[in-house]
């Protein structure tokens, strides 16, 4: 997939599981500011590509993209290898590597920080987005992984990955909420 045709194949996808994430004809994206895109290493394209596309505010699974930096000003003294793109769930940021370009998961935690390999590079990172989006309302998510291998081959050399996880977990984390919900009603 070219990074030109996401946002249309995202919105086309959110559309179709709109039954799980209600409002998902609304989506917004948030396009990241061109000063802070300039002074990270990005590849040219990439940077265009999230200035002028930009990602989803928020998507499956659990994910919230935006302006870390504004957010959290001394974000870009403690993570300067890489350009963060937005939460993962808690104590999970999703980045850019600055050096080589694929995406990965810091996992931040009182033991340090565990990497988690995500994508290859922000294309591939954005077909994933796309896929999982395309297969949340399904019962079962591991052909979506199957299809994400397919996009990136780069997940089928690492055991243990973002995409990996979270299609393993997210229905049972789903699942899991709902029931705690129901639990506190009660």
């Amino acid at each position: 997939m070219k990074l030109e045709e996401f946002e249309k194949r995202y919105r086309e996808a959110r559309r179709r599981s709109d039954d799980l994430m209600p409002g998902g004809g609304n989506i917004e994206f948030y396009r990241y500011p061109l000063d802070i895109l300039q002074s990270s290493s990005l590849l040219p394209d990439e940077a265009e590509f999230l200035s002028r596309v930009g990602l989803p505010k928020q998507a499956a699974p659990y994910l919230i993209f935006g302006n870390l930096y504004e957010q959290l000003p001394a974000l870009a003294e403690s993570f300067d290898e890489c350009f963060c793109l937005g939460f993962a769930g808690r104590q999970r940021l999703l980045v850019v590597d600055k050096n080589v370009g694929d995406v990965q998961c810091l996992e931040l935690s009182g033991e340090g920080i565990n990497l988690l390999p995500v994508n290859y590079s922000l294309a591939h990172f954005a077909e994933c987005l796309c896929l999982f989006e395309e297969w949340v309302d399904k019962t079962t998510l591991h052909e979506c992984y199957g299809a994400m291998q397919l996009a990136d081959p780069f997940l089928k050399s690492e055991d243990e990955n973002f995409w990996k996880q979270e299609t393993e977990d997210f229905l049972d984390n789903v699942l899991n909420a709902l029931n705690e919900a129901i639990g506190n009603r009660q």
